[in-house]
């Protein structure tokens, strides 16, 4: 009996200790994202506001009579966002085209008289130094006419501005007034952002320095990578040294995110992952990486090419695209098609 019993456990060691068999769980593993140039640069805190903004005021003072929006809704071009009462201009207006109106009759009477002088005049009827009175009184007329027309005008603008509308499409980012609140001239009621984002870095003036228009840059949102451009390099230094470069966001960011972002180096194209990704086969500049999968939860043996190291980093020369994760430590130790677990954090 003892003589069966033996071989037989030394099976069942045997398949305990089978190397596919360990495979079949899956194993913790660290990822790094492969990644050009960018990832070799300093990382800098940059927020991310709308390229198109509207700070909108009343221009003329009064009480906030109503407020239709609210922080972060929609808005369309030409929608009405917020009224203050404009009785007084609307009284002032009236008054002021009855007297207008007023005007143009003395205006269009002292005209005729000036006509029917001129008649008699040229007949001997009347004395030239009527006729000449005459003219004096249409041309103040006139005058009247075109004073009263201007106070009529401005009147009628200030009343057009118990309007807040908006001057784009877009979306409400502050509303500072409400209803029965009294506004000045100028004082700013309602923001709104637009189209197009942009993210705005304050970066150190040794580095700014190399810094040109169109420069290409690296953002994360802590899910997706987004391209950006440099639009402008500040000027001004401002305290720490440093001075603000504002970027076009081609993609993703939303106004008030804090997103990291990279400057790449335009001489430097080449893919870069953590040395320890990459396991050497023997030939010099030739290695293997485990690609993760993700739709699988499993990693697939790449052949790449290496070339330079930098910092703890290691130059693809091929066999990868940026983007693509890849197993950071420990790839020797991970069979091709093994499944993996990815450590939190490190996608």
């Amino acid at each position: 009996m003892r003589a069966i019993l033996i071989p037989a456990l030394i099976g069942l060691a045997a398949c305990s200790a089978d190397p596919a068999a360990e495979q079949t769980i899956a194993r913790n593993v660290v990822l790094a994202s492969t990644e050009r140039g960018a990832v070799i640069a300093p990382t800098f805190l940059g927020r991310v506001q709308a390229a198109r903004r509207a700070e909108l005021s009343f221009q003329v003072a009064g009480r906030v009579v109503d407020v239709k929006v609210l922080p972060g809704h929609p808005v369309r071009r030409g929608d009405v966002l917020a009224t203050i009462d404009t009785t007084s201009f609307s009284m002032q207006l009236s008054e002021a085209e009855s007297r207008l109106a007023e005007a143009v009759a003395v205006g269009k009477e002292a005209s005729s008289r000036v006509g029917r002088l001129r008649g008699l005049v040229e007949i001997g009827a009347a004395p030239e130094s009527e006729w000449e009175a005459a003219i004096a009184a249409a041309e103040a007329a006139s005058a009247s006419v075109q004073a009263m027309t201007a106070t009529r005008d401005a009147l009628a603008w200030q009343r057009q501005q118990g309007e807040l509308r908006a001057p784009f499409d877009g979306f409400v980012a502050v509303r500072a007034i409400e209803p029965g609140q009294s506004v000045s001239p100028g004082v700013p009621a309602i923001m709104l952002d637009g189209s197009g984002r942009e993210i705005r870095v304050p970066v150190p003036v040794a580095h700014a320095q190399g810094l040109r228009v169109g420069h290409a840059a690296v953002t994360h949102d802590g899910s997706q990578q987004s391209e950006a451009r440099v639009l402008r390099v500040g000027q001004r230094q401002a305290a720490g040294g440093l001075v603000e470069v504002t970027l076009e966001l081609l993609e993703g960011g939303a106004p008030g995110q804090v997103m990291p972002l990279r400057f790449a180096s335009p001489a430097d194209a080449a893919l870069w992952v953590p040395a320890r990704a990459v396991v050497p086969t023997g030939r010099k500049g030739e290695g293997y990486v485990m690609r993760y999968q993700p739709e699988i939860g499993r990693v697939i043996r790449i052949e790449v090419a290496y070339g330079d190291t930098k910092g703890g980093l290691i130059q693809v020369v091929s066999g990868l695209e940026a983007g693509d994760l890849v197993v950071a430590r420990g790839t020797g130790f991970v069979e091709d098609g093994a499944p993996v677990k990815p450590l939190k954090g490190t996608i």
